[in-house]
């Protein structure tokens, strides 16, 4: 991907991001915590949706891509198991008069259901084509598929509430399907042709099954992820409050907006990865883009950490200590994208199998603490538990990883995250509740982080001046 279209993809991804952090008060602004809480778990069901009917298909379009000339035969070959699964899905609910509304909401409503079964087949459809986009390397749409339905929602919601005048959920989901149904009228403009010629094309039976023998075992893994990542709402939900799981989504929504980072990296990286296996990859670089992305990281924690008190003056009072919460909600998307480096021996080694078990074991660090200590401590104890589920599932990559390729040197980041992982523990509990202590501890474990990494510091800083100075 040559510059220009990664300067367009980082560019539209950031505004998007940014889109989606404005509209965040803005809801909490219009609608009570319970609507708000309620939307949050719409999101994770149509997450849930799409993952149960993708089998994975869009990973195995990524490994593929490269050693395949018809890039459209990998398209209907994505697309087929996702779409022939949902409409047996479809048919059997119908048959037995299951309503998706009443199982996730206690709401029976046909318009309902039928918003929900557009939202789970649209979520799955825009994933296989968003990651066409990013493979044909097609910047502009990337970027304007995550601006443009983003400020049509925030448009939405201000008249709509407007009009309406009432806290009303449906309205919530009514506005998510406009969006989705946007988002996908955007891919196709820009896909118009591959979707033409995979609809036509001659299915390859052979690397059907091929593909399918790829992405079938990461199912249960993305499974035990979509668990690990929405566990602690389900657990909120179910065992506390709707203030706490309210106050829990607007903290992990706000702190989402690093997500964007991992959409730009995940962009840019595995093309890139991918690339370099079939050119024969040299293990430094690995090393260095890794140790390039703790610093990052830690710098991007240590911002939160130092700033997160001006999310108090944004929302409304009933949201009061969401800043700290950012914190610890802040830590999943940061070591998930370290993960995406330290785990590229499993994906070049094929072994997926792993994939799943990292998912499994991270998934039943997080359910012990949450159950252990979610009715005592609430939206705390749900952030605490996924922040150690993911540094065991960053180990467990890096570990894998390292055991099926190439082992890296990797202490000094165990280190530096497990340094920041206490800090924002300790913040989270109340033990460092002066500011001016806070902000000495964040400025001093930087400090620290940026003595143990000093060569590859000197080294980046001699890469820039040779390359660009």
């Amino acid at each position: 991907m040559n510059v220009k279209n990664a300067s367009i993809i980082t560019i539209g991804s950031i505004l998007g991001a940014l889109v989606s952090i404005v509209t965040i008060p803005i809801l909490t602004w219009y609608f009570s915590q319970e609507v708000v809480a309620k939307y949050s778990i719409l999101l994770i069901s149509l997450s849930l949706g799409s993952v149960l009917i993708g089998f994975e298909m869009h990973q195995a379009y990524v490994r593929e891509y490269y050693e395949v000339e018809e890039k459209e035969q990998l398209l209907k070959i994505a697309l087929i198991p996702g779409t022939t699964i949902f409409v047996l899905l479809l048919i059997i609910l119908t048959l037995f008069n299951i309503s998706l509304a009443e199982l996730i909401f206690n709401f029976n409503s046909l318009l309902l259901d039928f918003c929900l079964w557009v939202g789970v087949y649209l979520t799955f459809f825009i994933n296989i084509l968003m990651h066409v986009l990013r493979m044909h390397g097609i910047a502009l749409g990337f970027a304007l598929i995550q601006i443009l339905p983003k400020l049509f929602f925030l448009t939405v919601i201000l008249v709509g509430s407007i009009i309406f005048k009432q806290e009303d959920f449906q309205i919530l989901i009514y506005f998510n399907v406009m969006i989705l149904i946007i988002s996908t009228i955007i891919l196709i403009f820009f896909l118009k042709k591959d979707l033409k010629k995979a609809f036509f094309i001659e299915l390859n039976r052979e690397k059907f099954k091929e593909m399918l023998s790829f992405s079938v075992p990461l199912i249960l893994g993305s499974l035990a992820y979509w668990a690990l990542t929405s566990i602690d709402r389900l657990f909120l939900n179910f065992f506390s409050n709707y203030n706490e799981l309210s106050l829990y989504a607007v903290a992990s929504t706000v702190a989402s907006g690093v997500s964007m980072l991992v959409v730009i990296f995940g962009s840019l990286w595995h093309p890139l990865v991918y690339k370099w296996v079939n050119e024969g990859i040299d293990s430094k670089k690995i090393l260095a883009a890794s140790e390039l992305m703790v610093l990052f990281i830690c710098f991007v924690w240590t911002l939160f950490g130092l700033f997160s008190w001006v999310v108090d003056y944004i929302f409304p009072t009933s949201y009061a200590g969401v800043s700290i919460l950012i914190i610890g909600c802040v830590t999943m998307p940061l070591l998930y994208l370290l993960s995406e480096i330290t785990t590229i021996g499993i994906g070049i080694s094929k072994k997926t199998k792993y994939t799943m078990v990292v998912s499994l074991f991270s998934l039943l660090l997080n359910v012990v603490v949450n159950y252990f200590f979610i009715e005592r401590y609430g939206a705390k104890a749900s952030i605490v538990a996924s922040m150690l589920a993911f540094f065991l599932f960053l180990i467990l990559r890096t570990e894998f990883s390292s055991f099926l390729w190439i082992s890296l040197s990797r202490w000094k980041m165990y280190l530096s995250v497990l340094t920041y992982l206490i800090v924002t523990i300790l913040i989270l509990f109340g033990f460092l509740e002066s500011y001016i202590y806070t902000t000495l501890v964040w400025i001093i474990i930087l400090i620290l982080v940026l003595l143990l990494y000093y060569k590859r510091i000197v080294w980046l800083l001699d890469f820039i001046k040779k390359r660009y100075i």
